[in-house]
């Protein structure tokens, strides 16, 4: 679990290093919610291949209407164009918790494309080799290992 909070605003980061906040100094990461929204944004317009986001098939339409329920719009402050997300309709909680994902994907520096790669490779190798054993077979026995106590104390016990 990580302790966020959501900051609007464009050219931010995904997600800051976590600074302590409150009596017990919980570490809290910033997320940049609009560097998320244009990514999911940017990615649902795709059609296949990498970043094509894929949603099963139990989604209903309100689902997908709260997930397009902001649109980027440009607005002028002080004479300068500021480009920002605006609702256009009341719910969208849909498009604030997959942006929250996103970032907790980020963050954990998860790495899609080895997976992938692993995965593939361990269903090639199913396939060449399907297993052969008998419903009548035994399973292995398990080996069992003798758990040690840690020790408790100061330095002067743990030498």
């Amino acid at each position: 679990m990580f302790a966020i909070k959501g900051q609007a605003g464009m050219g931010r980061p995904l997600t800051t290093k976590p600074k302590p906040v409150g009596r017990t100094r919980t570490p809290m990461y910033t997320v940049g919610v609009d560097t998320a929204k244009r990514t999911i944004y940017s990615r649902l317009r795709l059609t296949s291949g990498e970043g094509y986001i894929h949603f099963g098939v139990d989604f209903d339409d309100e689902y997908f209407m709260q997930l397009t329920a902001e649109k980027m719009v440009t607005k002028y402050r002080r004479g300068f164009p500021v480009m920002e997300f605006v609702k256009t309709r009341d719910r969208n909680e849909a498009l604030d918790c997959l942006a929250y994902a996103y970032a907790a994907l980020d963050n954990l520096n998860v790495k899609l494309a080895a997976l992938a790669a692993k995965r593939k490779a361990k269903q090639n190798a199913v396939a060449v080799e399907p297993e052969q054993t008998s419903p009548l077979a035994t399973p292995p026995p398990v080996k069992r290992t003798k758990k040690t106590r840690s020790r408790k104390g100061g330095f002067a016990t743990r030498y």
